[in-house]
């Protein structure tokens, strides 16, 4: 996690520095053409890459860079005006569009984010999708194998959830689904991913987390969850897997199974318990 946070400050500096340059390379032209040429056009361009890739704040900051910027051009061409009032007009007016545009960027750049997001996003239960987990999970291994970080994968499946849509119709059993997430989602750290894999079935990835850590964090989610979804009068109960790796497997798929294997066990041996298998290494070391 340390490297992930190191390499966005990096990533965020860089592009600071990028915008910076590219302003003063615009106002440097800006002046050496005097009027002959134009370049003033181009300052949307920082100030667009700031918004989109920096946030709304960023785009402010750049936006009031660049009308500095424009304002120190035309004042050192020593143009002459009608009126002395005209250049501090004229910088106002250049600052309240790049404002403006700073905005419409920044709204269309939210825009395309909560469209990216909600593909990512089963629709009923709130959690990943599939496709989404698969993508963030091979990413974490590779992390976990480069650094030789511990990962842990919990495998969480309903008991008897088809008694359940049997008994109280579909309609019931989505909202239980759909409250199964809503616990996960309010207990899950902000470095660790969850989906709903199927039906009934949930998965969640604890990056850079050892097997006693992820243990007392899966029997608290457990008894939050059998608090949170009682069922004529009884709480649900959920047979779970934990696996987790001091190496872990190179795919998605291979660390699914380890933990749905143990999910299993736990089915076999009477449900309602946590299967636990510790400081796995893969095979392929």
């Amino acid at each position: 996690m340390g490297n992930n946070i190191e390499e966005k400050v990096t990533s965020r500096f860089t592009i600071y520095v990028g915008c910076f340059l590219l302003i003063a390379g615009i106002g440097l032209l800006d002046y050496l053409e005097r009027w002959e040429i134009c370049f003033s056009i181009f300052y949307i361009l920082p100030i667009f890459i700031g918004t989109w890739y920096l946030g709304k704040r960023a785009g402010i900051l750049l936006a009031v860079v660049c009308a500095v910027a424009w304002y120190l051009a035309d004042f050192m061409v020593a143009e002459s005006y009608l009126h002395p009032m005209v250049p501090y007009w004229n910088s106002s007016v250049r600052l309240v569009f790049f404002i403006i545009t700073v905005m419409l960027v920044s709204n269309r750049h939210k825009e395309l984010e909560k469209e990216r997001e909600m593909a990512r996003i089963d629709s009923l239960s709130g959690l990943l999708n599939n496709g989404s987990f698969s993508e963030v999970a091979q990413k974490e291994i590779e992390r976990s194998r480069r650094y030789g970080h511990p990962l842990s994968i919990i495998f969480l499946d309903f008991d008897d959830f088809k008694s359940v849509n049997d008994t109280y119709g579909h309609v019931l059993g989505d909202k239980v689904i759909k409250d199964v997430g809503s616990v996960i989602k309010e207990n899950i750290r902000s470095t660790d991913y969850a989906s709903r894999t199927g039906g009934d079935e949930f998965v969640l990835l604890l990056p850079e987390t050892a097997a006693a850590e992820a243990e007392a964090y899966i029997k608290r989610v457990q008894k939050k969850m059998k608090e949170s979804i009682i069922l004529n009068g009884n709480p649900a109960t959920f047979s779970i897997g934990l696996a987790s790796f001091d190496l872990p497997p190179e795919t998605t798929e291979e660390l699914i199974k380890q933990a749905d294997k143990l999910m299993y066990k736990a089915k076999q041996a009477g449900k309602d318990r946590v299967v636990i298998e510790t400081a796995i290494t893969s095979e392929k070391s």
